[in-house]
């Protein structure tokens, strides 16, 4: 990053308390300065380059000027710091590690409410439960609001899901205040943030202030049983914002001005110290999930004897399925070998890593993007991959209409072929967390590398070594000699 730093006043000290080098401190305190200068902002990097975390230390640090300096309020406004993730569980570990003492979490109505939690337990609907909660049931989500409302008047960071960033976003405006939205791996949140919130979150404003929430209900338009961002909001939203992501849609990137007319500002953010190329094994065909059938014992045997291979060497091995059947499948097929796997579907999952020897995480499941997964593990130095390409139930929400009308229907293809990309990328990046290790990737489909190539260009090749292998029977043994 080429920015110069902002001058930091002597009495901003906690959050040197989190920087483990003096090149980290540089670099977050000229992510603070792009933040405060260049918005809208587009962080990019590869993978493991540690950009949530100066996103966070440097959301941290403009909050600390906040509620420290005086001048800095006058020459900047009253910012309000929003920190949004994609899972609850990425949301928590957040908090913890960089915001607990100076920050709120802002949480959805049955993580507050333990009896609307029951009865979503029992199968209901959620509005069905919902209504049965309210009615019957002692809510205390007002409650929660009105924490949230006082959070931000006293200049706390608020961190919650890209989802629920919608409300502290639309009561800062409401509260005259900047919203600063930092959204870590962005591109689900251009998925999320507009499917709207239900309406029980906008009752819960109402019932402790009836004003405000009539400044919300401006910001936002009722259908159904939901509030969505009106265009004028979602376009503010987005002049405000600041997006970390390795594999944010390139074609948003470079058309952002017709939804927003302003151009996204973007810059790089790299890691310092030692870096191993890595490298890929990779079938040249693809492997379509209707001729499973058929491909299924080929791929299980090529499977078994890469994790002997790799258990022996490094007593573990990381798979990133392309869907669930598949993690049944492989997990099936290897315990009944012998070895002591667990994957995504278990929910004790992350508590059995450290005893496991093999560990599948599921694209499109609950963790394979955003949260480190790898408690006790520092890093997987052998991956396998299975693409899971697009599906046609899947549903893309109103930004869709806001993409399509703005920008075009080719861009609109485009830009769901990338979130395809996207997806499967980041769950193999859920092994592969040291950038100064060495890591095989064994990648059973094509696709893998057209979406390396798409996000990363050269840059690829800078990172990675490419094995190309023709016959879906030859992956380990061209494998092993790498690995």
């Amino acid at each position: 990053m080429l920015e110069e730093p902002i001058e930091v006043p002597v009495n901003i000290i906690s959050i040197y308390r989190f920087y483990r080098s003096e090149a980290e401190r540089k670099k977050v305190e000229r992510l603070m300065n792009a933040m405060l200068h260049k918005r809208p902002l587009l962080v990019r990097g590869f993978f493991g380059e540690g950009k949530s975390r100066a996103g966070a230390l440097s959301g941290r640090g403009v909050a600390e000027l906040m509620l420290l300096n005086k001048s800095f309020v006058k020459r900047y406004g009253r910012i309000q710091v929003i920190f949004a993730c994609p899972l609850r569980a990425l949301r928590d570990e957040v908090y913890k590690t960089y915001f607990f003492d100076i920050g709120f979490v802002l949480k959805a109505h049955d993580e507050v409410c333990p009896l609307l939690k029951q009865r979503l337990r029992q199968g209901k609907e959620y509005l069905i439960a919902l209504a049965e909660h309210l009615k019957s049931d002692t809510c205390l989500y007002s409650k929660h609001i009105g924490h949230l409302k006082q959070a931000m008047q006293n200049g706390r960071v608020v961190v919650t899901t890209h989802t629920l960033s919608i409300l502290p976003v639309v009561l800062s405006y409401a509260m005259k205040r900047k919203p600063l939205v930092i959204f870590d791996e962005a591109e689900d949140f251009l998925e999320r943030v507009s499917r709207g919130l239900n309406e029980d979150i906008v009752e819960a404003v109402k019932r402790i202030d009836i004003k405000l929430c009539r400044k919300i209900r401006r910001m936002l338009q009722k259908e159904q049983h939901q509030y969505f961002m009106r265009y004028t909001t979602f376009k503010q939203l987005l002049r405000d914002s600041v997006f970390i992501s390795a594999t944010f849609p390139r074609v948003i990137e470079e058309n952002y001005h017709l939804l927003v007319d302003r151009e996204l500002e973007v810059t790089w953010l790299f890691s310092v110290g030692e870096k191993r190329q890595d490298m890929m094994v990779i079938y040249k065909g693809k492997l379509l999930w209707k001729d499973y059938p058929k491909w299924k014992p080929t791929v299980q045997s090529q499977v078994a004897e890469l994790v002997r291979v790799t258990t022996s060497k490094y007593g573990v091995v990381g798979i990133a399925s392309r869907n669930y059947q598949l993690t049944r499948d492989l997990e099936a097929v290897l315990s009944s070998i012998g070895f002591k796997v667990v994957s995504d579907l278990d929910p004790d999952f992350r508590s059995k890593i450290l005893s496991s020897e093999v560990i599948i995480v599921t694209t499109k499941g609950r963790l394979y993007r955003g949260i480190n997964i790898l408690r006790g593990i520092s890093d997987v130095p052998v991956v396998i991959g299975f693409y899971q390409g697009a599906e046609p139930k899947e549903r893309y929400p109103p930004i869709s209409d806001y993409i399509l009308e703005h920008c075009g229907e080719e861009i609109f293809k485009t830009y769901v072929r990338e979130l395809v990309y996207a997806k499967n990328l980041q769950s193999l990046y859920r092994f592969i967390r040291q950038r100064k290790n060495r890591h095989v990737m064994v990648l059973f489909d094509w696709r893998f590398h057209e979406a390396f190539y798409h996000f990363f260009r050269n840059k690829l090749y800078d990172e990675i070594v490419r094995v190309e292998v023709d016959g879906l029977s030859r992956v380990s043994d061209v494998a092993k000699l790498y690995i």
